[in-house]
């Protein structure tokens, strides 16, 4: 292990059996340490104070983006989360060649990256179609006649299931590719550039905390996404022009803003953004992927299975267990009192580990589901 890796390694201290990291990923002592100086400068303002502060990391958070993503970083604007960004997507799209766009989702698709286009759906903006299955291209080709816009999440936050996003590029061709990538940015390796739009909040697998995140677009989707309904005062031309009037959107990325965003936010976004760049995103999968390859063994030496696809194209670090005949509710309380913090699904048991989750953990959690099967 190197320096880097090792300095990594150290700057995160999540309790022993801490296995959610798919909810909420505990932010590191660099993230802290940028909130503790940004809020110690803001209780001792003075002169400069505000700007300094609204400004001090969103050109470094931006540049840690751009460079992971391998994108200019004028195609990168600071967003609070998924959701929000999500929203500015939908309600921007205006018509495409004349009619109101299509827009194809999966009908088992997380709510963040389903109420934005029903939203629009119901404001008269879209239309929209729905799949069923995982996002392959075998299963979203047949709907694809007459689809302007497909919207999927890069990992399936209840099976885990991964996206091959060369895959469903190659599919669907020219039409706009909305990606929420909230379960895999910063933990499994994807080329995000395929994607036209890419959402991700920072609070799960970057462990940036709540209120980070970002919204990546292509150039194409800025010159089709060019009805930005939800631009705020802050996503115009001219932000400090307060003269009561209403003044056109910004032109590049920042038009998706509704005002001024929380500059802790991307203080600690620019410090995990800069902690996975140290080591670099196939490091961390790696570490995740040798946890789930143990944790499969042991799952079926316990009569379970561990529900993840056999091409590595589709594996990602959301882990549901499965134990046939048993109740994953009653599963999930014996983990909870063992200290185990983990997800339960009304067929599974979902674990998510990051490449910090120690050897007590894993210990821990293994002993804890042979508890849990006995009863």
């Amino acid at each position: 292990m190197n320096t880097s890796q090792e300095e990594y390694l150290q700057q995160f201290h999540e309790g022993t059996g801490y296995l959610n990291f798919s909810g909420i990923g505990p932010i590191s002592e660099a993230a802290i340490a940028i909130n503790h100086q940004m809020d110690i400068d803001l209780q001792h303002a003075k002169v400069g104070t505000a700007e300094d502060l609204s400004n001090r990391y969103v050109v470094s958070a931006t540049q840690e983006i751009a460079q992971y993503i391998g994108v200019p970083t004028n195609q990168i604007a600071m967003q609070p989360n998924t959701s929000e960004g999500l929203f500015q997507a939908a309600f921007s799209l205006g018509q495409i060649d004349g009619h109101v766009p299509v827009v194809l989702l999966n009908n088992h698709e997380f709510p963040s990256n389903f109420y934005p286009w029903k939203r629009a759906e119901s404001a008269g903006l879209l239309k929209t179609r729905t799949y069923s299955g995982d996002a392959t291209a075998e299963n979203i080709r047949p709907y694809l006649d007459g689809v302007d816009v497909l919207a999927l999440s890069a990992v399936d936050f209840q099976t885990g299931f991964r996206v091959d996003l060369d895959e469903i590029r190659e599919a669907i061709g020219d039409r706009l590719l909305v990606v929420d990538g909230i379960q895999a940015f910063g933990a499994s390796p994807m080329d995000w550039k395929l994607a036209d739009v890419l959402l991700v909040g920072g609070q799960k697998w970057l462990r940036a905390g709540w209120g980070s995140g970002f919204m990546y677009c292509s150039q194409r989707a800025l010159e089709r996404c060019d009805k930005p309904l939800l631009s705020g005062w802050f996503g115009t031309q001219t932000p400090h022009l307060y003269d009561a009037l209403l003044h056109d959107p910004a032109k590049g990325i920042e038009r998706f803003s509704i005002t001024a965003l929380d500059p802790m936010a991307s203080g600690r976004l620019s410090a995990a953004m800069h902690l996975v760049n140290s080591v670099g995103v196939e490091w961390i999968f790696g570490r995740i992927n040798d946890f789930a390859l143990r944790l499969g063994a042991d799952v079926e030496r316990l009569g379970g299975r561990l529900l993840r696809s056999d091409d590595p194209r589709h594996q990602s670090t959301v882990l549901p267990l499965s134990f046939e005949g048993k109740d994953p509710a009653g599963i999930g309380k014996v983990l909870t009192d063992a200290g185990i913090v983990c997800s339960v699904h009304p067929k599974t048991v979902r674990i998510s580990p990051h490449a910090t989750s120690s050897q007590e953990t894993y210990d821990l959690l293994v002993t804890s589901l042979s508890e849990a099967l006995k009863q």
